[in-house]
């Protein structure tokens, strides 16, 4: 529900900026909108691998597969929260991605055994 508040907050500045000519408004509008939008588009990939996660659980070649999405998810997540200047969410990225790495490595020493 936030997500939506903020896009149309964000939606709302950025007019009243344009309207106005107050660029630090529309700005901060442009800013809160494209935040919304990059939190929905998170959540649902992360939705998304949660559900391939399940899927995959048991088999040896795809458990790799699944170390390989959360990885490429994390490091979605960390250039996404690089790109809108947010510290949290591009921490919280680079570790997805390493533990998505890690899966694919444990996953490569069982598969060897």
């Amino acid at each position: 529900m936030s997500n939506l508040y903020n896009r149309a907050a964000g939606a709302v500045k950025e007019t009243v900026g344009n309207i106005t000519g107050n660029e630090r408004m529309k700005e901060e509008g442009e800013k809160l909108t494209d935040n919304a939008r990059g939190s929905n588009q998170l959540e649902k990939e992360r939705r998304e691998a949660e559900q391939k996660k399940d899927e995959v659980k048991d088999d040896p070649s795809l458990n790799k597969a699944g170390g390989a999405m959360k990885q490429a998810g994390g490091n979605i997540k960390q250039q996404t929260g690089k790109a809108l200047g947010n510290e949290g969410m591009e921490a919280s990225g680079r570790n997805m991605a390493a533990e998505g790495k890690g899966g694919q490595i444990r996953q490569d020493e069982r598969m060897n055994k």
